[in-house]
């Protein structure tokens, strides 16, 4: 998601300023609707890692309930 964020912050020209330590020079300039495209394509990423998030969950809730206990292993005194 940092390469989709860098062009949004870059399209104006100027270096994208880390912290006052670190200036990344602005090297994506001059391309139409950059911005736009740079959003469109961090939206996307955005999607993608929330669904394998969600996907994730799901897959682990399935394997509980087959096994039948919870997630941290056994309960103490069973």
């Amino acid at each position: 998601m940092i390469a989709s964020g860098y062009p949004i912050s870059t399209v104006d020209g100027r270096s994208l300023d880390i912290f006052g330590l670190l200036h990344i020079p602005a090297t994506l300039t001059g391309l139409l609707s950059q911005a736009e495209l740079a959003g469109d394509v961090l939206l996307v990423l955005a999607i993608a890692l929330v669904s394998l998030a969600g996907i994730h969950t799901l897959a682990e809730r399935i394997k509980v309930r087959r096994r039948g206990s919870s997630p941290a292993g056994p309960q103490a005194g069973s």
